[in-house]
């Protein structure tokens, strides 16, 4: 390292000397006029001294680029930041990554407030008749004349028929008191067709009767009793007692079925 700088730095500099030297007077100096070389380039006779840098070039060819020695470390201020170029052109889009796992499970949530009340969807009767029914010549509804239950009102004692408010699952049941020598026959009607019968023979003594039904109604249609024609035909009612009931109820609404 140290021969490398010595090489780069200090011969340099002596050629640097040597040149401005020959500005200077060397008649007196240990060269002559041709005292480095002649015109022909021949050498001089005269050696100059040890460790004296001589020009070697001949004087016929110009001098080549001057070599100025430089000191071994340089320093400079260092200047001010320059402003924010502007920004590139967007580059392309570079390919989807792949799916990156799932993380664990968040915390539970506040549970938020009770939603409202849901409204009970209720249909549901219960009628008596007091007064004994006997047949005609033509079909009759069975009418009642006592309210037992009547949710939603629902069931017109003026019409003796329960009207479908509610599309659902519906769960009916009647009952008869028979007459003594007569004949029982009624039917359970939903609109104008039977569903059920209710029947007894004539007999020597009464009993009860009774038929239940489950129907599938939707909103308008009409559930009842209807008497058969024949003058054979009769119900036996009481005043003190319930004979003769009808009823009925919603067991669940069918809207979203």
């Amino acid at each position: 390292m140290t021969s490398l700088l010595y090489t780069v730095l200090i011969i340099p500099a002596c050629l640097v000397v040597s040149i401005y030297g020959q500005g200077s007077d060397h008649s007196q100096g240990p060269y002559s006029g041709q005292g480095k070389h002649s015109g022909q380039g021949k050498q001089s006779e005269e050696a100059p001294e040890q460790g004296q840098c001589v020009r070697c070039c001949p004087q016929d060819n110009p001098p080549g680029p001057q070599i100025i020695a430089l000191p071994q470390q340089m320093t400079s201020e260092k200047g001010d930041k320059g402003e924010r170029g502007f920004p590139g052109r967007t580059g392309k889009m570079g390919p989807k990554g792949h799916k990156g796992v799932a993380g664990p499970p968040g915390p539970k949530g506040i549970a938020g407030p009770p939603g409202p009340q849901e409204k009970i969807q209720a249909s549901a009767f219960s009628v008596a008749r007091s007064k004994p029914m006997e047949g005609t010549k033509y079909y009759q509804v069975v009418m009642y004349d006592k309210v037992l239950v009547n949710t939603g009102d629902h069931f017109n004692l003026f019409t003796g028929k329960f009207y479908c408010v509610i599309p659902g699952i519906y769960y009916f049941s009647a009952t008869v008191h028979t007459y003594n020598s007569r004949t029982t026959y009624l039917h359970l009607m939903k609109n104008n067709e039977p569903q059920v019968i209710l029947f007894a023979q004539e007999g020597d003594r009464s009993i009860m009767q009774s038929q239940t039904v489950m129907l599938q109604l939707i909103v308008g249609d009409q559930v009842w009793m209807r008497m058969d024609y024949g003058d054979h035909l009769a119900i036996f009612g009481g005043e003190e007692d319930a004979y003769i009931t009808f009823s009925g109820h919603l067991v669940f609404p069918t809207y979203n079925m």
